[in-house]
Parts: structure tokens; sequence; C-alpha cells
């Protein structure tokens, strides 16, 4: 049960996946959240939102739509648990949540077999869906990578740490151009995913909870 007691309806997962070298190097993100119905309060605020809106796009404000629609029956409020970041396909590299909980409200305006089109409750803004077959095996890559049990902050940085110097020294002593290349991708890549774990918000534990 989430916000005040609600039950969840729908699980909402956001996966972005940066392949490198011919996927020999992958860094995923992921965000997970459950999604609960929208109270009557929650719609009203929205709403007003929504109409503050559509009043400055009629007033010329170009990054306000005008072709805003009053929220569904469908809106939802979906409670995100902290970014998940993997380096590696199968997350033994580093898998560690990284950053702040957050929650959104969202809104499905249309719907079938293959199309979703999704809208933010309180920007407007509009998300377009297409349903994967149940047997790609890419689309469903992020459920094993959530599975693990995410990294410490120290030990992850300690990883990726190790990572990037293997990755510089292998760049300067490899031969061939292939192998230069795959040197410094896997060590800019180890580099930034540290920089982001370093600087972030929020908690990193082995036993973080998935109910805010």
């Amino acid at each position: 049960m989430l916000g005040g007691e609600r039950s969840v309806v729908a699980e909402a997962v956001n996966v972005i996946s940066l392949d490198a070298l011919f996927g020999l190097v992958r860094l995923t993100v992921m965000l997970r959240g459950d999604a609960v119905a929208i109270t009557p309060e929650e719609r009203r605020k929205c709403e007003d939102r929504l109409a503050k809106r559509r009043d400055s796009a009629k007033k010329g404000d170009s990054s306000c739509p005008s072709t805003m629609t009053p929220l569904s029956i469908r809106t939802v409020r979906a409670y995100f648990d902290a970014p998940r970041i993997v380096l590696g396909k199968k997350g033994r590299i580093v898998n560690l949540n990284v950053g702040p909980i957050s929650d959104v409200v969202l809104d499905t305006t249309y719907c079938d077999g293959q199309i979703r089109v999704g809208k933010g409750g309180n920007s407007g803004t509009n998300f377009l869906f297409k349903r994967c077959k149940t047997y790609d095996k890419e689309a469903n890559e992020w459920k094993v990578l959530l599975e693990r049990s995410p990294m410490r902050k120290w030990k992850a940085l300690g990883v990726l740490g190790t990572v990037a110097g293997v990755g510089f020294q292998y760049a300067f002593k490899a031969k061939g151009l292939p192998g230069t290349l795959f040197g410094i991708i896997s060590s800019a890549l180890a580099a930034i995913t540290g920089a982001a774990v370093l600087f972030s918000a929020g908690g990193i534990e082995r036993d973080d909870s998935t109910n805010l």
C-alpha cells in the first residue's frame, strides 16, 4: 500500500540503455515505481496547473501547448524508487541505486493493443509508447538487473575506479584501434558513472526498500 494506504494499480518502469563497441560495453539506467490512483484533491490541483498553462498558451507562451486536455480516469501518481545504474549486461560489475526517491502524476490519454499515449499530469507533456512482443529479449533484460541487490556506495566507487584505471592502461597498451577505443570508452563510462555516484543525493543501501 502506498500514498496514504492506496492500493498499487500498476508498476511503472523507465529504462535507458547505452551500448558501445557493438554491444560489448553497456550502461543501463532504470527508474522503477508503483502507481496508485490519484485522490480528488490531487486531481483538482493538477487540473488547476493545467488550466494555468492553457491560459499562458492563449497569451502567446510557446512553451505551453494550447491543446492540453483535462485528466482522464486513468490518471495515476507513480512513486519511484531511487534510480538504478547498472554497468555491464548482467549487472555484475556495478549495480546500485543513485539519487533520491521521487513521484509524478501520469495520465494515459489513449491506449490500445499496440500504442499507449501518456501525458504528464502537471506539465502536459506527451509521451508515445509502443508495446513490445512478449518474447522480446531486450525488452525484458531490466527484470534480471533489478532483481540483483544493489551495491553500497563505496564498494561501487572502488569497482568503478578499478575499471577506469584498467581501461585507461589498456587504451595506451593496445596495439590496434579497436583495443584503444575499447579502453577509452570503458574508462570514460566508469569515470562518468563514478562521478554520478559520488555527487548524487540520497542514500544507497543494499536492503533499499521499494515502499515509499
